[in-house]
């Protein structure tokens, strides 16, 4: 699943989001594909939103809509945007 957590200048709630976030990845790294290494399980908290630009995604049968970096899926439709809360489960 897609989650954005907004940049930090748009309010203390999403700075607090980032800083926790990277205080849970610590102890992994990021490898070439973007992936984090060794997986970490998180919660997050936010609102579901469809977001249709992705309608276009790889497999869908539509042309892709040049939309970001995670248009690769039909289940890139969906996300949790904006995240207001990452914590350990």
């Amino acid at each position: 699943m897609v989650v954005e957590i907004p940049d930090p200048q748009y309010g203390t709630v999403f700075a607090t989001a980032r800083q926790d976030f990277l205080d849970l990845i610590v102890n992994s790294t990021i490898n070439t594909k973007k992936q984090i290494v060794p997986p970490v399980r998180l919660t997050v908290v936010g609102l579901a939103f469809f977001d249709a630009q992705h309608r276009g995604a790889k497999g869908s049968g539509k042309p892709p809509s040049g939309h970001g970096h995670c248009n690769r899926s039909d289940s890139a439709l969906w996300e949790i945007h904006p995240v207001y809360d990452v914590r350990h489960p």
